[in-house]
């Protein structure tokens, strides 16, 4: 053999033994916890994808393969064992990588209230455990067809009611405070004088009742007596008839009359019992007096408004029609929209002040000259610094003034403003209480400290 075959075939063996170590010592280091989860979607997540605890990287995605029903299934590995074991009221919660990454996603480890119950290694999550956010497509997808074309049926029914009815809308509420004063001038007066009102009402109360108490009663001898005349004045070619049997008659009269002296006599006590009533009605005459000229005057804006309202009831029937199937989910989201915006109303200089200078972000010019743009950034400020806020706050004292995580609203202002309802409470400018920055391993308290000389120690 030549020594150039000599010295190939001594590479070739050395080679395939770097190969097989290589793969001894990769294959069979393989000490990570390994869980798996099924998710609905899984956007933007792939093997490789970093699974951090208080900013430090502690696993990686595995794996994400597609099942047969549409899902995605996610095998996560933990290689820290400081983190390690994953305990049932735990959250995996994936990440942006940033205010502008999109597209870049990490996937962080929240601890839970309560540590009971460790996962096994290879267990499956919970779907509850895995929370992935909210995407734009799914708050589009909320707009289907039909939801599309109910909300665009219930504008133009809106629109169509609300032009149909503009004029004499807009003559009732150029009209109805005028009404409504008068309205209210008529319900003070009534209600001015309650005890008159009330003596009013039980007076002719009483009266009704000895009405009704009298024998014949003064409501069948008024209608017989306008029988009478009305049979007077259309048959006058009887009339001679009806004098001849007049005699008859009177005798009936005259035993009328004789019932008629119980009658008086009753409504003699009647009387009496009347006198008190007719003093407060005198009483209340000039306050009613003042009501019925004030209903007087309103009545034409009254007559106006019924009018406009029965004009426009056909467009507003139909609208409501229209509406019905929304107004559960209207409700639904409008319930929901109410927590969530209490919570948003109050960044709302922020969210204006980000709307007014995003078209800065990505511009190198002012229009007049070109400039360059770079984000300086120097340890332990990286992107990937291994220190977590409360570490960071030991070394760089000044730092901690500008901590805030979430941060309130007006912070940038100094007109901060706490929202504890919202998860922004006092502890959210302290490095010290920061969320995210849990203790690696939590049973032994095991949490990395900063020395004088800025050196980590276990």
């Amino acid at each position: 053999m030549t020594p150039v075959a000599l010295r190939r075939a001594l590479t070739a063996v050395l080679l395939l033994a770097v190969v097989a170590l290589v793969a001894i010592v990769t294959g069979g280091s393989d000490k990570g916890h390994h869980l798996t989860v099924t998710v609905d979607k899984a956007t933007n997540l792939y093997a490789g994808v970093d699974i951090r605890a208080a900013g430090q990287k502690v696993g990686r995605i595995d794996s994400v393969e597609a099942t047969g029903d549409g899902r995605a299934r996610i095998g996560l590995r933990i290689d820290d064992d400081r983190v390690w074991p994953i305990y049932a009221g735990d959250r995996l919660r994936v990440r942006y990588g940033g205010t502008i990454a999109f597209a870049a996603r990490y996937v962080s480890i929240d601890r839970g209230t309560r540590r009971i119950r460790p996962l096994a290694d290879g267990a499956q999550l919970s779907r509850a455990q895995f929370v992935t956010p909210v995407e734009f497509d799914q708050v589009l997808k909320t707009f289907d067809a039909p939801t599309r074309k109910d909300l665009r049926r219930t504008v133009d029914a809106t629109g169509t009611a609300l032009a149909a009815a503009r004029p004499g809308l807009s003559a009732a509420l150029d009209e109805a405070p005028p009404a409504l004063a008068q309205a209210r001038a008529v319900l003070t007066d009534l209600g001015s004088d309650e005890a008159a009102l009330d003596q009013l009402v039980r007076s002719g109360d009483r009266v009704t009742a000895a009405i009704n108490a009298a024998d014949p009663g003064l409501g069948p001898l008024v209608a017989g007596a306008a029988q009478t005349f009305a049979a007077v004045g259309t048959r006058a070619d009887r009339l001679q008839t009806a004098l001849r049997e007049l005699p008859p008659t009177l005798s009936t009269a005259r035993g009328t009359l004789r019932r008629a002296d119980v009658t008086l006599a009753k409504a003699d006590r009647l009387t009496e019992r009347l006198a008190p009533g007719i003093g407060e009605v005198r009483k209340i005459a000039a306050p009613l007096s003042r009501t019925l000229t004030t209903l007087a005057a309103v009545a034409p804006d009254a007559r106006a408004t019924v009018a406009t309202l029965r004009k426009g009831a056909p467009d507003l029937t139909r609208v409501l029609t229209a509406a019905r199937p929304l107004l559960p989910k209207l409700g639904d989201v409008g319930k929901e929209a109410a927590r969530q915006l209490s919570c948003v109303r109050p960044y709302t200089p922020e969210i204006a002040g980000f709307a007014s200078t995003w078209g800065q972000v990505s511009s190198n010019s002012d229009g007049k000259d070109k400039f360059a743009r770079i984000t300086a950034q120097a340890y332990p400020f990286g992107t990937f610094t291994p220190l977590t806020n409360p570490q960071l706050s030991k070394v760089l004292p000044a730092a901690q003034e500008q901590y805030a995580f979430p941060r309130p609203p007006g912070q940038n202002a100094n007109q901060t403003w706490y929202l504890p309802e919202c998860g922004v409470g006092p502890d959210s400018t302290d490095p010290t209480k920061d969320p995210e920055a849990i203790a690696f391993d939590p049973l032994s308290k095991n949490i990395l400290e900063i020395d004088n000389d800025d050196e980590f120690r276990p």
